[in-house]
């Protein structure tokens, strides 16, 4: 029995420390006076991606110079991605120059490494932008993010986990803050602006002139659709010129011309939104034809009459008539191009129409 307990306290152990290798601990910083003179991160705000955000503002100095927030403040930023960070402290005395410098601890092991670090620089009482830049590469996931303030070191060579005292020329002051970034899949945020004065014309029963204006920033190249949806497509037809012509279009009906820049390649991150206008295309011509007037039957004989008629107010180019025993119109009749024929060997006493 003593053996059997043996290994089954063993077991457990071995069981133990397995459990306690995954918990992971970040350093508590050590200041001898740490931001008693002013010498802190005041204002921590950062907008990310997907509408977070972090806006940690005026908060002073925190209980042991340090502010452990990793639980309760988080923001989303993108691989590749490029962000301003707006911080400020509260120095009150002339204490020289203040640093302020943020890492992401990307691979989780509980430290922040120089090649962690995503931005930093000089920063006063006066917000201050600092921008903040994420690596093309970063580990997707929840990651703890570190600010280190210091009036006596210089970025980009801050101390994420100080442990400072007196020292022979005076004491180093400043402020820990811990957040939580969630890093997302993103892409390269250069901007891609849109063409401009976009236009329909040469609008005929079948087809339209798309038009555009470049964009400022130049575009190489553009992404055109014609469709009858307002809601812009996937992707449309690749062109470097700024007009084209859309072809095999119904008549009468409305069409929605889509275009936006391509910048660079044609990955996502290099187009533009879209753009769109409406239009219509023109309906098929429907001639009038309007019906001839004052139809009459004169000089009548027993085996002849003058049928005659006016020409209608929008004018015909031809006739055409019958003279029949039939209150129904025929389904076609003789071509004439004048407005009086004689209707000829007619039998006597009889009912006739003339069409």
């Amino acid at each position: 029995m003593k053996t059997f307990y043996s290994y089954l306290f063993a077991v457990v152990c071995v069981l133990c420390f397995a459990f306690n290798a995954n918990a992971q601990t970040y350093c508590s910083p050590v200041y001898f006076q740490g931001c008693v003179f002013g010498n802190e991160i005041n204002t921590f705000s950062l907008t990310g991606a997907l509408g977070t955000s972090i806006n940690d503002l005026n908060t002073g100095c925190a209980t042991g110079n340090y502010e452990d927030s990793h639980l309760t403040m988080s923001v989303t930023l993108n691989q590749g991605g490029t962000y301003t960070l707006s911080t400020n402290n509260a120095v009150v005395l002339p204490t020289g120059a203040d640093y302020i410098q943020v890492w992401i601890d990307f691979n989780n092991d509980g430290t922040f490494s120089a090649s962690e670090s995503i931005g930093g620089g000089i920063f006063t009482t006066a917000l201050t932008n600092i921008t903040l830049t994420i690596p093309a590469g970063a580990a997707l996931g929840s990651h703890r993010m570190r600010a280190a303030e210091s009036d006596a070191e210089v970025f980009p060579n801050l101390n994420p986990c100080p442990a400072w005292s007196i020292t022979s020329s005076g004491s180093i002051h400043g402020e820990i803050h811990d957040y939580t970034a969630v890093i997302a899949a993103g892409s390269v945020t250069t901007s891609c602006d849109v063409p401009t004065g976009v236009t329909a014309s040469s609008i005929t029963t079948s087809s339209a002139v798309i038009s555009w204006t470049a964009p400022l920033t130049g575009a190489a190249s553009y992404q055109w659709a014609v469709d009858v949806n307002p809601t812009p497509p996937a992707s449309g037809t690749g062109t470097t010129l700024t007009s084209v012509t859309a072809s095999g279009l119904s008549s009468g009906t409305n069409y929605y011309a889509h275009v936006r820049s391509v910048c660079t390649g044609s990955t996502t991150a290099s187009l533009s939104a879209w753009v769109n206008i409406p239009f219509t295309t023109l309906g098929t011509t429907t001639v009038v034809c309007d019906t001839p007037l004052n139809l009459a039957a004169g000089s009548i004989t027993s085996s002849s009459a003058t049928i005659t008629w006016t020409a209608p107010l929008s004018g015909a180019a031809s006739y055409e008539y019958a003279v029949d025993m039939s209150a129904t119109p025929p389904a076609s009749g003789t071509g004439i191009g004048t407005t009086t024929y004689n209707a000829s060997g007619l039998t006597a006493s009889t009912l006739y129409y003339a069409h």
